[in-house]
């Protein structure tokens, strides 16, 4: 296949899911909330490494408080973008909510490795650590 066709392919791509995506927004007005998850769903399904349908569908679960959900499609957006963090101090918080603080340390560390002057995840990783007597370097911690 030569790169137009490749080109012409991963356009057509992006148009159909911006295309499902619009429908499942507009579906979201109309108030007819499974079929807006349905197509944010067909969205995610046409190329499930493009991160864009998946903070889609994140944020709808999110305001639909499907919070179980919202949670399983954040790891996803966390396994295939880990760069991606602007919803990781979220996902923390619900992970301390569920006890599961292991997995709220993974998030601020992941938050920390992209931007290590991230105020805001340092301190509640210092706390969580401090909470859970956890032995990280705190004095690593310290000098940011």
């Amino acid at each position: 296949m030569d790169v137009n066709n490749k080109d012409n392919l991963n356009d057509i791509t992006n148009n159909n899911i911006q295309t499902l995506i619009l429908q499942a927004k507009e579906f979201e007005k109309q108030e007819k909330f499974e079929e807006a998850e349905e197509y944010y769903r067909k969205a995610v399904n046409i190329d499930v490494n493009n991160k864009e349908p998946w903070i889609e569908l994140a944020l709808y679960l999110r305001r639909e408080g499907e919070l179980t959900k919202w949670t399983v499609c954040c790891e996803k957006i966390r396994e295939i973008h880990p760069n991606e963090t602007s919803f990781l101090l979220d996902l923390a918080s619900i992970y301390k909510i569920y006890s599961k603080n292991d997995k709220a340390e993974d998030c601020y560390k992941q938050l920390i490795r992209v931007n290590p002057k991230d105020k805001d995840a340092i301190e509640l990783l210092f706390g969580l650590c401090r909470k859970e007597y956890c032995f990280l370097e705190k004095d690593a911690l310290r000098r940011y």
